[in-house]
């Protein structure tokens, strides 16, 4: 039971931390954006760069740019997952090889 518990929080942080980071990037570089375009020189420079990230996003998420910020944080919390997965394999694997 304790390798189970251990194993299903190894995952759920695993997805946790893989679908919080691309979120947060993806945050900031709109969020400076968004602060470069306050900037007097800047403002067409700035504006330009918020619209580019919201046609990204809205590329993932069938023309809704929060949509495509889920789709993309879903994506990367699958990958995190299989690599937690492979790693949680490989130690077991080798800990059997040593016995």
């Amino acid at each position: 039971m304790r390798v189970a518990s251990s194993f299903v929080v190894s995952l759920v942080l695993a997805a946790t931390i893989s679908f919080a980071l691309p979120v947060v990037i993806v945050g900031l570089i709109f969020a400076f954006a968004v602060i470069v375009s306050l900037i007097p020189g800047l403002i067409a420079f700035g504006h330009q760069s918020v619209d580019s990230i919201l046609e990204f996003l809205a590329v993932f998420g069938t023309g809704k740019p929060i949509t495509g910020i889920v789709t993309l944080g879903l994506a990367c919390s699958f990958v995190g997952i299989l690599f937690d997965l492979f790693n949680i394999f490989n130690i077991y694997r080798f800990q059997s090889l040593r016995e």
